[in-house]
Parts: C-alpha cells; structure tokens; sequence
C-alpha cells in the first residue's frame, strides 16, 4: 500500500517526489500505521465526501456522556479493523491486547493495542496526542 506522507501538523507532504509516500512492505507497516491514525482522527461529519464516516466523537462518546470505556473501547477497535486498502480488501487482521483507561474525573482517556495487519505488527495508541505508534 502507498499512502502520502502527513507532516507533524497532519497536512500531507510535497516536493520530495516519492518520498513524499509511505509504503508498506512486510515486517514495515508504515502506511497502515498512517491510515490508521488518520481514521482515528475524522470524525464522523468532517468529511464532506461521506459525512458518515468518521469516528463519532461527538455522537457516540462525548456528546452522550458515555462512562463506560468499554463502548469507546469498542468503537475505536472498530475503526481500527475498517481500515480498507485501496483494492477494497482489508489491511488489518486483528486488534489484541486493547488497554484503556477511562478517568471521569479528569475527563481523560487512554487508549491502546496491538494491530495485526497483512504488512505485519504496529502498536497503536493516543497517547502524545493522537500518534501512532
């Protein structure tokens, strides 16, 4: 898979030609690392081509007051295995080991796991404000 590069501020990449591109080989999952903390970052709505999709931050999570990590948890393990490669067939394989920690008093959550993908291994958390891995 060849994915465009994001720079730090998560704005695509130009003027380095190929290099400008991540892509992946076995055992360097690199542009299904991006992809993946791109779709955790849309969230549903943003996207004017498909207001559908996205991570529903706003509907599911926060504007519902949710309390239980488990749902969040599971809404992010969802989004995480949608990841479609641009031949339609699907990047990741699994999603194991998800830890979270879901602070109601410090409105803090803290999310991670270990994604099997057909690249090979990543760990994905949101930790250092949404990076992966």
């Amino acid at each position: 898979m060849r994915y465009r590069r994001l720079d730090e501020n998560h704005d695509y990449t130009f003027g380095k030609g190929l290099g400008n591109f991540l892509e992946d080989e076995v055992g360097n999952p690199e542009a299904v690392a991006q992809a993946i903390q791109t779709r955790l970052l849309l969230f549903t709505g943003e996207w004017w081509e498909d207001l559908r999709d996205g991570l529903p931050l706003w509907q599911k999570i926060l504007g519902n007051r949710v309390r239980d990590r488990g749902i969040v948890d599971s809404l992010i393990v969802d989004r995480i295995k949608g990841l479609q490669l641009p031949d339609e067939t699907y990047g990741v394989t699994d999603v194991l080991n998800v830890q979270s920690v879901f602070d109601t008093d410090e409105r803090e959550y803290s999310f991670q796991c270990e994604v099997d993908t057909i690249f090979g291994k990543l760990y994905v958390t949101n930790k250092d404000q949404g990076n992966v891995i």
